[in-house]
């Protein structure tokens, strides 16, 4: 249930155009990567690295 409302919290974040910790976009990133290779594709690989740029 945590991973969610970090989730949550960390969305909101970035939607605010605030930073999130380094380590936080690499979770995501992860994450992310994970699910993609479930079969849940929702955009190009590269779509996490413009969150470190």
């Amino acid at each position: 249930m945590g991973d969610i409302s970090d989730l949550d919290r960390q969305i909101e974040q970035l939607r605010r155009c605030e930073l999130i910790k380094e380590n936080e976009v690499k979770a995501l990133c992860a994450k992310r990567n994970s699910d993609s290779s479930d079969g849940n594709e929702n955009g190009d690989s590269k779509s996490c690295s413009c969150l470190t740029s």
